[in-house]
């Protein structure tokens, strides 16, 4: 259960810390943009990264420890860089503005729901798509690249999941052959923290209080009570950016078509073959370049009242 814990606070280290450093590289084209980002869209901006990262790496390297060691490194220095700038790493999510009852009560739901992911997702392994297939596909992403040709030896040596390869990049070190039990289980966490945050955000409105609150019901019931936390589950993997996915549709902040495009290629990615998601979310966000041209740039804007405002103009 350490370890489960530490692999958590390690990954969103790293995750958010590639975050971090696409917003310095969008802020340089777009002015101060941090604000717009609180630790939770960081991470998911940085997972967008990741998995884009890993499915190029993974044609010519296995996914290892040592791909690690490099993000490790590139997340730091994207942390320290950010600041010197700014003077903080993340915009706050709003905790300390909470009443005293809220905050406790927030404290005391985050404090039970990591509590209880870690002991669920510590157990054995009981999905059996896991012994059949995912175990064999996770080791291979581990040990070997990508071969040209392999999928005439058998389909499903192919199917090159990026949830298959973000959980061998789980598995070294302390974790070694535990991807089942911190890879799903960190995104789950994420995403029922940034719903249960959000929920009691004193800038959310009615309509996303009404969104959030179903949503967090939806997410303790199918996601963190699920018995396939501790598994290689695509179908909890997706389902978890989904939500995510859905929340940005609903709030509408800054960025907003930057974010929503790379979730819909992540929850593609994530259940079917990876690449192509990957090269469809860079032709997305080509067509919005190419849009700078004619009207007002959208990517690189940070909507005012609401979010397609200045794309109706």
């Amino acid at each position: 259960m350490i370890i489960i814990l530490f692999w958590w606070a390690l990954f969103s280290f790293v995750i958010a810390g590639l975050g971090t450093g696409v917003i310095l590289i969008l802020g340089r084209a777009a002015g101060n943009i941090s604000r717009e980002f609180d630790f939770f869209r960081t991470f998911w901006l940085g997972f967008l990264v990741l998995l884009a990262f890993l499915q190029f790496c993974s044609l010519l390297f296995p996914v290892n420890g040592t791909v690690f060691l490099v993000l490790l490194v590139l997340s730091s220095l994207s942390l320290l860089f950010k600041k010197r700038l700014d003077g903080y790493f993340w915009m706050p999510t709003g905790l300390r503005q909470y009443k005293p009852v809220q905050k406790y009560l927030v404290m005391g739901c985050v404090i039970f729901i990591i509590g209880y992911l870690v002991y669920s997702s510590s157990q054995f392994v009981g999905q059996w798509d896991a012994y059949g297939t995912y175990f064999n596909t996770v080791r291979w992403a581990r040990l070997y690249p990508t071969v040209p040709g392999i999928v005439n030896l058998d389909p499903k040596l192919a199917f090159n999941s990026s949830f298959f390869l973000f959980a061998a990049l789980n598995e070294f070190w302390l974790a070694s052959e535990a991807g089942a039990h911190t890879a799903l289980s960190l995104l789950i966490l994420i995403t029922t923290l940034q719903f249960l945050v959000y929920l009691f955000s004193k800038d959310a409105r009615l309509f996303e209080r009404v969104f959030l609150a179903v949503g967090t019901i939806f997410v303790v019931k199918y996601l963190v009570l699920s018995e396939l936390t501790a598994s290689l589950s695509t179908d909890q993997a997706m389902t978890a950016v989904c939500m995510v996915f859905a929340l940005e549709l609903v709030r509408q902040r800054g960025f907003f078509f930057f974010m929503v495009s790379g979730l819909a290629a992540a929850t593609a990615s994530l259940k079917m073959t990876g690449i192509s998601s990957v090269i469809l979310v860079m032709g997305l966000l080509f067509l919005n370049v190419v849009w700078k041209a004619s009207r007002r740039n959208f990517l690189f804007e940070i909507p005012g009242r609401e979010a397609f405002v200045s794309h109706a103009r």
